[in-house]
């Protein structure tokens, strides 16, 4: 890849690496395994592209040259062994062999390279140690040889780095590597916060790969090169380091690699990519160790050490059995993880920049209220400053989780300033800054997309193209920090709006050391700020309903029973599939009856916060089941329909979902009536609001009667006639798989990064909700399945007539089937093919307690098979109709948008 004009096009680059990675499908290697593989492919072929850059350094400066790795195993010797063979075996010394076995042996002379002429090459050993080795045929080896062979790059580490890290970002998309990698993006905000210094110490104690001790070390690195341009004085001895001669500039760099980052890693696979990823950001003499920063022994080594501490711990239930000892116990990885990095930071010191660490924590933290996580709350205000809370978009770590975190600043004040907070039993903690991010650059989707080019190009940062709301965050934070280095009675300007306000200790004291940032928020309306009360100071009451002992499936008339599936994501009633309750039961109830102008709010389970307003009722009686919380307005305080706008809002869904508990099948409780906060403008407002909030809700539901209409349409059947053989399903199928849910009683299997779905998920024929993601373990623990992309999903059981072309690998329910195709057919033209037979599911369907098709039903379904050029044509022409289905979808999402725009603007401050 030719690069012009001395910059590297990263785009480019990135798009020819994956199509080079892309090599490994040839080896029937699963998208995790070909990718890491590639990582050590890529690795050498950077490494040595470093070692020439070195070698021609030497030659010009008339000096000798000795390469780290012996002439023998570095990439350009070897590779060019393997391009001049026949693509199977490759001569050498000591015999013919293989291109796999010749490789494979390379790698395990790098697992035990000796070190020589002063070379430490420990590093190599540790990265190609204990390697697995999965490549199976050698035509792939030569083919990815040649590609890497031709691929040219800029010389220079930066360029390297980059070039190795959008593998690394490549894997983190992935399923189990997500978990280990926070976005670039992400990673540049925290450490603009903690705004590391020449000299100090920089810990993350869950590295992942790598991403916070790198760019603290490129943060760092520039502050040097700053001082270089200032004059710092260079190639004089002018000071000395571990007994050698240097100058200034080299002594502070050589401390910045061997002194200044400390990092630890669990993962093995992880660790090594970390390892790999410093080594290319010529930072191989980082102090990153292969260890469990949860041990005693970690708590012991790494206490009161550092002064920086930057990072992304774990968060779910504990994985392992056996940890440290900590001060407060609990089988979470966020409780423990957060009481070790409070210990790690050495206590501030007079004249200095105060000892700090930038976290990324679930939300959960913030407001829990057991005793575990409250007493770690108290010790955090009590022994350090807690600065700041940046509360982040949920969906920053799509697709692998969509959990909503915050990200926490806090300091540790010196010993002498401990010594007097403790003689006046005070708190150390004495304002907290609450921000709101909420847009970071990137869409929210499970395909992160960049808006308005977002941190792209050769040199990318949060500024230019802003990635969002991050920007202003750092800017206000830097001035809350110079307001609290020189306070005035009254809190500065920026302070209190819809994107930041700020706390008292004794306001935070007053809410039993609760965090949420919604609990402190006054909202400002031009100069008026609407009040902003608790949920419970709005209704009459809060309510759920019950059904008769046995279930209500045998029951097909009486009193409908509306439950979670009932309730559309539009905020209106689903009537098909309805459940009834006999009207004597209906008659024995005393909550949960269903009037004009009640609020539903799912309580439990995969659809938890759904919210619906009930205008009038489509049944003259009707009630909720056990699923659903029945909220019924005080009308005069507040309109129903403004509390349910309020509470369909993104403001009102984050906040329920802010105290749902437990996994898949978790819930809220009554605890949101104390904790949900509510905006309250007064009544001649709310009745203007509401009038054009209903506007922009008849456009929503005329789109969804015209999108009903084409669906029922359907696609008419003269479309596939045509002198074409007609052929069952089976025949076009590789496979059909079934799918299951894994144990919903094993939280830890609903804390992963693979998406799993069920028929409730598919929104149209190219479109997939995820809402959920599970582990590696729970798919091996259950009946579930992994369709690889562009397949098709089929629901046969809840759901009937529903089917979609999944666009990325994707795990699913019971109620779903998935068609893995074969080379005779367009997925495209196969979905158009079935979407009437599926329609028609519902009345051909077999079962009864659970309607639903078999698999040998849709083995036995016929299509006709035209030409591959006539399926072309026949999607081509279909796709027109379904663009119509898309524009409507499109109105109906500019008629979301407008509700938003209204309520951020005029309720919520925007």
């Amino acid at each position: 890849m030719a690069q012009n004009n001395n910059k590297v096009d990263f785009h480019r680059l990135g798009s020819e690496l994956w199509d080079i990675a892309n090599i490994f499908r040839d080896d029937t290697l699963k998208t995790t395994e070909y990718l890491e593989e590639f990582s050590y492919f890529l690795f050498l072929k950077l490494f040595d592209e470093r070692e020439k850059q070195r070698e021609e350094l030497a030659r010009l400066d008339g000096t000798k040259f000795v390469p780290d790795l012996p002439n023998h195993l570095r990439f350009s010797t070897w590779a060019e062994k393997i391009l001049a063979s026949d693509g199977k075996t490759v001569k050498t010394d000591d015999g013919e062999f293989t291109i796999v076995d010749y490789v494979r042996n390379i790698f395990s002379e790098l697992a035990e390279v000796k070190d020589h002429d002063g070379r430490d090459l420990s590093l190599f050993r540790r990265l190609f140690k204990n390697h697995i080795w999965r490549i199976r045929y050698s035509p792939t080896i030569k083919e990815l040889i040649k590609r890497l062979k031709d691929l040219e790059l800029e010389q220079n580490f930066d360029v390297m780095g980059r070039a190795y890290e959008f593998v690394v970002q490549k894997l983190g998309e992935q399923k189990q590597y997500g978990q280990y990698f926070t976005p670039r993006h992400i990673i540049h905000f925290m450490v603009e916060l903690a705004d590391p210094e020449i000299g100090e110490k920089i810990y993350d104690p869950a590295a992942g790969t790598g991403g916070f001790i790198l760019r603290a070390f490129e943060v760092v690195k520039s502050k040097i090169d700053n001082l270089v341009k200032a004059g710092m004085r260079v190639n004089e001895s002018t000071a000395a380091y571990n007994g050698v001669q240097f100058d200034e500039a080299e002594m502070l760099y050589r401390k910045l690699k061997e002194e200044s980052l400390y990092a630890v890693e669990k993962a093995p696979d992880v660790y090594k990519l970390a390892l790999m990823n410093m080594i290319l950001h010529n930072d191989g003499k980082s102090n990153l160790f292969e260890a469990d920063s949860l041990d005693n022994r970690a708590q012991l080594e790494h206490k009161e050490k550092y002064d920086v501490v930057l990072t992304n711990p774990p968060y779910g239930p504990l994985a392992q059995s056996r940890v440290g000892t900590f001060e407060f116990h609990a089988k979470r990885y966020e409780a423990l993880f957060i009481q070790h990095i409070m210990a790690a930071l050495r206590p501030s010191e007079p004249g200095k920049k105060r000892s700090r660490a930038v976290v990324i924590i679930l939300d959960k933290i913030l407001f829990d209220n057991s005793s575990v996580f409250k007493n770690i709350r108290m010790k955090l205000l009590r022994e350090f400053d807690l600065k700041a809370v940046f509360s982040m978009p949920a969906g920053i770590f799509q697709p692998y989780s969509g959990v909503k975190t915050s990200v926490l600043y806090f300091e540790k004040p010196t010993k002498e300033e401990w010594n007097e907070t403790k003689k006046q039993n005070a708190y150390t903690t004495k304002q907290v800054l609450f921000v709101d991010v909420k847009d970071d650059g990137f869409t929210l989707t499970t395909q992160r997309r960049p808006i308005n080019g977002a941190f792209q190009g050769d040199d990318p940062n949060i500024y230019e193209p802003p990635c969002g709301n991050l920007p202003k965050a750092v800017e206000v934070f830097r001035k809350w920090i110079d307001w609290i280095n020189n306070p005035t009675k009254e809190l500065p300007d920026f302070i209190d709006n819809d994107f930041c306000w700020a706390a008292t200790i004794e306001e935070i004291k007053a809410k039993d050391y609760n965090l949420n940032p919604g609990l402190y928020r006054k909202t400002i309306k031009g100069k008026q700020k609407w009040e902003v009360i608790p949920l419970k100071e709005v209704l009459l009451s809060l309510e759920t309903g019950r059904r008769p002992q046995g279930g209500v499936s045998n029951i097909n008339e009486g009193i409908p029973s509306i439950g979670g599936e009932h309730i559309d994501t539009d905020g209106s009633l689903k009537l098909d599939d309805m459940k009834y309750i006999p009207e004597e039961f209906f008659n024995t109830l005393t909550t949960g009856v269903i009037e004009d102008n009640n609020i539903l709010i799912v309580k439990d389970g995969a659809t938890t916060g759904k919210v619906a307003y009930i205008n009038n009722l489509p049944f003259e009686k009707a009630a909720v089941n056990e699923h659903v919380f029945l909220l019924k307005a005080d009308t005069e305080k507040i309109l129903p329909q403004f509390l349910f706008y309020v509470l369909y809002s993104e403001y009102g869904q984050n906040q329920i979902l802010m105290y749902k508990k437990g996994a898949a099948q978790g819930g809220i409780t009554r605890d949101i009536l104390d904790n949900i906060q509510i905006p309250l403008p007064p009544l001649p407002v709310q009745q203007e609001l509401v009038a054009r909030l209903d506007k922009q809700q008849a456009i929503i539901e005329q789109c969804n009667a015209m999108e009903k209409a084409i669906i029922e349409a359907g696609i008419d059947d003269s479309i596939f006639e045509g002198d074409w053989e007609w052929v069952e399903l089976e025949s076009l199928c590789n496979d059909i798989l079934s799918g299951g849910t894994p144990s919903t009683k094993v939280e830890a299997y609903w804390k992963g990064s693979i998406p799993w779905i069920t028929s409730a998920d598919i929104q149209g024929i190219y479109e997939i909700n995820v809402r959920k993601f599970i582990t590696e373990e729970a798919v091996e623990n259950s009946t579930t399945k992994i369709i690889p992309a562009n397949n098709i999903i089929v629901a046969t059981r809840v759901g009937l007539g529903k089917l979609c072309l999944n666009k990325f690998d994707v795990c699913i329910s019971q109620d779903c089937q998935g068609l893995i195709i074969n080379e005779n057919v367009m997925p495209e033209y196969m979905l158009f093919a079935l979407y009437n037979r599926v329609q028609s599911f519902k009345q051909e369907s077999q079962g009864s307690t659970v309607q639903g098709v078999t698999k040998d039903h849709l083995k036995a379904i016929k299509i006709p098979l035209p030409p591959i050029e006539k399926q072309q044509e026949i999607v081509d022409f279909l796709n027109v109709q379904f663009e119509t289905l898309t524009n409507i979808r499109r109105l109906k999402e500019n008629a979301k948008q407008t509700i938003k725009m209204i309520l951020d603007r005029e309720v919520f401050g925007e």
